[in-house]
């Protein structure tokens, strides 16, 4: 057998005995420089790019700025871990520690340089990966989910828009999740290097006190739906049940669903811009526009002139709904 081996081409060492015939194994590597995606939301930018980049340390400044000017944490405040650490053994309380981390990308890289829509766009988030607690280990979180819209709530809001004299409208909250208070366990969070005070730069166990529910803590969406819930609460609407982030207007009979920060709302004509009022004053959120792309769908309603009744009768509206095999027509229901 010894003469087999050697025979048919083996590396296997006959001393350690019979086996099957192996071969050398040369492993294959993809080519250098090809995409293994035919296509990229926004693409990675290194440290070591954006800090010799303008462009991108203005993009970090203006976020920067951003989340100080509404106070998501306290730089007032900076204690040392150890002093945190044992206060809240002292009180017999929790706490959390965590780092923020800096993600920068560049949007619409396959554009030409100079381009308006390639830029660098910057996010401050929290690292829920690593959160500690008092005594060094993992931190324990109660599960507090949220519960966005389904794209079915949103073609119920265009069938409820199409009845006569109604519209359908959307809006984006801006920076929804930080507009929600942080609750629950008091978190401390450490700045990455580039964002520290000059005072104490080179203290690497400096933490300041978190306010808001910033990107990336565990629980910071379903904070931001409890806080949206709320305030619109305020407005006069209700949750249908069964019908998770979709609200209904007892007074006008409107209905909204939410996705997070995205609002669409059917309502009469004359009532809807009232309705927003209301919910601007509560929301910071962007001007309403006409219902047009929501979920990662187009809607382009239009009308059947063919299919109008006669005598002044109540006529049909119908929509498309272009998806990736084309576009396909369904009947919106009358209003009753």
């Amino acid at each position: 057998w010894e003469d087999d081996n050697h025979d048919n081409g083996s590396t296997q060492n006959p001393d350690r005995g019979h086996g099957a015939p192996t071969k050398p194994y040369e492993p294959q590597h993809r080519p250098k420089g090809e995409h293994m995606f035919p296509m990229y939301v926004a693409r990675p930018v290194t440290q070591r790019e954006y800090a010799t980049s303008d462009a991108a340390q203005a993009a970090i400044t203006k976020e920067n700025d951003r989340l100080t000017s509404i106070k998501c944490w306290d730089i007032e405040q900076p204690e040392t871990r150890w002093k945190v650490e044992q206060t809240a053994r002292d009180n017999g309380t929790d706490v959390h520690f965590a780092d923020l981390m800096l993600v920068v990308v560049e949007k619409g890289s396959e554009l030409p340089f100079g381009s308006e829509g390639r830029k660098f766009k910057a996010r401050l988030v929290l690292r829920g990966d690593q959160v500690k607690d008092g005594f060094g280990q993992a931190a324990l979180f109660d599960e507090l989910a949220s519960c966005p819209a389904t794209l079915q709530s949103a073609r119920a809001i265009d069938a409820a828009g199409s009845q006569v004299g109604w519209t359908v409208q959307q809006a984006d909250a801006v920076t929804a999740f930080v507009q929600a208070p942080l609750t629950g366990t008091p978190t401390w969070v450490r700045l990455p290097p580039e964002l520290r005070p000059a005072e104490w730069a080179h203290r690497r166990d400096m933490y300041v006190p978190l306010r808001l529910a910033l990107y990336g803590h565990p629980q910071a969406s379903g904070m931001w739906e409890k806080h949206c819930t709320q305030k619109l609460t305020e407005c006069g609407w209700r949750p249908v049940f069964g019908w998770p982030s979709v609200f209904k207007h007892l007074e006008t009979k409107a209905v909204l669903t939410v996705y997070v920060d995205d609002f669409k709302l059917a309502a009469h004509a004359n009532e809807i811009q009232g309705l927003w009022d209301a919910i601007f004053a509560r929301i910071q959120m962007e001007p309403p526009t006409p219902a047009d792309k929501f979920l990662g769908c187009q809607h382009n309603p239009f009308e059947h002139l063919k299919d109008r009744p006669k005598n002044g009768e109540r006529h049909g509206v119908r929509h498309v709904e272009p998806h990736a095999s084309g576009g396909r027509e369904v009947p919106r229901p009358e209003r009753p």
